[in-house]
């Protein structure tokens, strides 16, 4: 959003990005066994900033519980901005396992790992997920992701605005020209959506990066949280901006959501 609200040199112009989609843990080795609890970090460095920008981050005390390798994704609560891939991008990975018992020391290594993405080998083919295995002595990792070229961030908020926040919700974004969603709510994440004292929803994760002269679909799937278990399903399409905001609204019938959009060009 550093440049949503002001101008900016002509020299900004949409800039390569890369979207995470999910990562995930597709094998596990070296005595470890399902249930998992996992904490640590995984993580990028680009050329727009050397400083870790977090796609995961959870500690010892609040780990996440990977129950089987049929629900084995890392709940991803980031990117803080968007990820710029002029460059090649360092992707970092430090997982431990959580002991039943024992002290931290006693803790198992998942994947302690890290891995350059030379982008130049993709751009024959933007806009494809790329699905890339990790592989360490502890587990195999997937990576799901895609390049944007030409792109520009998008920061999303949620505003409760009328009507009850008592409502569970399942969220996701993706763009006109790819076909794979990223989840920004989940229904798993609580039997009802969590509203801060400002009246917005708090989401999973508010990034994403759009094509330039692309389309942001948001997509909403909510329940009453004291009625039946019937979906009120809502779409909307933003056309992509280099700056300022886009509007709209979710009439779910129990309550009324403010989507706002965010647009930034990163130098």
């Amino acid at each position: 959003m550093r440049n949503t609200d002001r101008p900016v040199p002509p020299y900004y112009l949409p800039i390569s990005m890369m979207q995470f989609f999910s990562v995930k843990v597709i094998e596990i080795m070296g005595g470890l066994q399902w249930p998992l609890h996992v904490y640590g970090i995984v993580a990028t460095r680009d050329s727009q900033d050397n400083k870790r920008n977090f796609l995961f981050r959870c500690d010892r005390e609040h780990c996440q519980t990977l129950a089987s390798p049929q629900d084995s994704c890392l709940r991803l609560t980031r990117p803080s901005r968007a990820i710029v891939i002029v460059n090649p991008v360092v992707v970092e990975v430090d997982l431990k396992v959580k002991g039943s018992r024992g002290p931290p020391s006693e803790d198992k290594v998942l994947s302690e790992h890290a891995f350059v993405h030379n982008h130049t080998g993709h751009r024959i083919k933007p806009g494809f997920p790329h699905r890339q295995l990790e592989s360490t002595e502890d587990s195999t990792m997937e990576f799901v992701f895609a390049h944007l070229q030409s792109a520009v961030e998008a920061t999303i908020t949620v505003g409760v605005v009328e009507g009850s926040p008592d409502f569970r919700a399942r969220f996701t974004a993706r763009t006109a020209g790819i076909d794979e969603d990223v989840l920004l709510l989940d229904f798993q994440d609580g039997p009802k959506v969590v509203v801060d004292d400002d009246g917005f929803v708090v989401l999973r994760r508010r990034v994403v990066s759009v094509e330039g002269t692309g389309k942001l679909i948001l997509r909403m799937e909510a329940t009453d949280h004291g009625g039946d278990d019937t979906a009120v399903v809502k779409e909307e399409i933003f056309c992509a901006r280099k700056t300022s905001r886009s509007q709209s609204y979710f009439m779910l019938g129990f309550c009324k959501l403010s989507i706002i959009i965010a647009w930034s060009l990163l130098p």
